[in-house]
């Protein structure tokens, strides 16, 4: 029963991820092993966002590791065992929670030798910064006696770069980046002989393939003013490379300008070279330049209360022009044509919390900023849920079953169609 209650939800949740962003962009699907078992090794740094996010990448089961603290509550316990998700205990949940682990690692390997992918957040915590933490060994362990249980059959460590354009604001833009899978296979002569030194060679593989597979910035020096660089200068690198305007591109950019961000860092950084002067030193006066700009940049968006990315990615004015054309239009055309009108009122009616700013509701509320979107999302999924059917049997017995199918079908079709037209409003009017 819970199985079949599984099954229903599913597309329902994934559905619903999907409508939370203006876009989801995968790439690097077909790298995910066909056979043997594999273990999902995603970056974290949105909280429960990136295990929905990752049940967008296969239609199989995934099942999740989640840190233990939150199965505190009995009921909450529950709900997360329905949802396919093992707790994992950390020492800060007290050495008596350690011995728990042991029920996780047999589930979590009975898991994989049946096939089903697992998901396990690798640096054990999340962080607000696109930089990796350091990787915990447990899901090393997992894979170490997985492996030595399925013999000659593959595993893999499949590491997930997951970027979004905003952590916190509903409608913004997702990448998966699927990077090329780790076999596990070779490192167990290692793990026979030595465990605890095959245990850090994974680590280093993995860690080594995050950062290739994800925007990472190696600096914590200039770790604000390397993020901002990577926004601001990403417009003049695509247009340097031929690339559109895509969260995808903007995805491979930001890693680009990372990367050489952080080597010219590390050069200026250098004993030797850091002698030099910044007339002598092409790199240090590079750098210093980059560095004041962003700067200059950060203040400006600080004092006149603008976001930064909204700057970085501005409208040219013909495009600008054009959009308010369009709105324009939009606009007269309702006020002229009563049916125009009434469309667009339907349209509206049908989408549920259509002008409800739900996420700074949440910004009051949680101090966790990796926790607010998740947050926000299970608010406006529960909204959701309540208000299409209500919608659609109040249409109904105002006007008929065929109308409220209509209805059904409408409020469906704009909570997916309202991502991306907010996202165009939000760009159109610099908000």
């Amino acid at each position: 029963m819970s199985d079949l209650l599984y099954k229903t939800l599913r597309p329902l949740v994934e559905y619903a991820t999907r409508c939370h962003y203006a876009s989801v962009t995968i790439r690097g699907q077909e790298r995910l092993p066909h056979n043997g078992g594999y273990i999902i090794a995603p970056c974290h740094q949105n909280a429960m966002m990136e295990p929905l996010l990752v049940l967008l990448l296969t239609h199989k089961p995934i099942y999740h590791i989640c840190r233990g603290d939150i199965f505190a509550n009995p009921t909450v316990a529950k709900i997360l065992s329905f949802l396919k998700i093992f707790p994992i205990f950390r020492r800060r949940d007290g050495m008596a929670s350690l011995s728990r682990n042991a029920a996780t690692f047999q589930q979590s390997k009975q898991v994989l030798i049946e096939g089903y992918p697992l998901s396990m957040m690798a640096e054990g915590q999340h962080t607000d910064r696109h930089q990796l933490l350091p990787l915990v060994k447990g899901m090393f362990r997992i894979a170490g006696e997985t492996q030595a249980a399925m013999g000659d059959t593959p595993l893999y460590i499949v590491p997930l770069g997951i970027d979004l354009d905003d952590y916190e604001r509903p409608f913004s833009h997702a990448v998966l980046n699927i990077g090329e899978p780790i076999d596990v296979r070779p490192f167990m002569a290692a793990y026979i002989a030595d465990e605890p030194t095959a245990l850090n060679q994974m680590r280093q593989a993995l860690t080594d393939s995050l950062k290739a597979a994800m925007h990472n910035i190696d600096s914590h020096q200039h770790y604000e003013e390397f993020e901002a660089l990577c926004n601001l200068l990403n417009p003049e690198e695509r247009k340097r490379h031929n690339l559109r305007n895509t969260p995808y591109n903007r995805f491979l950019m930001r890693q680009q300008i990372a990367l050489r961000l952080d080597s010219l860092e590390r050069q200026v950084n250098n004993p030797d070279y850091s002698k030099t002067s910044e007339e002598e030193s092409p790199s240090k006066s590079e750098l210093n330049t980059l560095i004041s700009f962003a700067r200059e940049k950060i203040d400006w968006c600080k004092q006149n209360h603008r976001r930064l990315k909204t700057i970085a990615e501005p409208l040219t004015p013909i495009q600008r022009i054009a959009r308010l054309l369009l709105i324009a239009i939009v606009i007269a055309s309702a006020a002229i044509f009563p049916q125009i009108k009434d469309a667009l009122f339907f349209a509206l009616l049908a989408y549920p919390i259509p002008f409800i700013p739900t996420h700074l509701i949440v910004r009051r509320l949680i101090n966790d900023t990796q926790f607010r979107s998740s947050i926000n999302f299970g608010i406006r999924f529960a909204i959701t849920l309540l208000y299409i059917p209500i919608f659609a049997i109040v249409i109904g017995i105002l006007h008929g079953p065929i109308t409220a199918i209509a209805a059904l079908a409408t409020s469906i079709i704009m909570a997916k169609l309202s991502a991306p037209v907010i996202d165009w409003l939000r760009r159109t009017l610099s908000f």
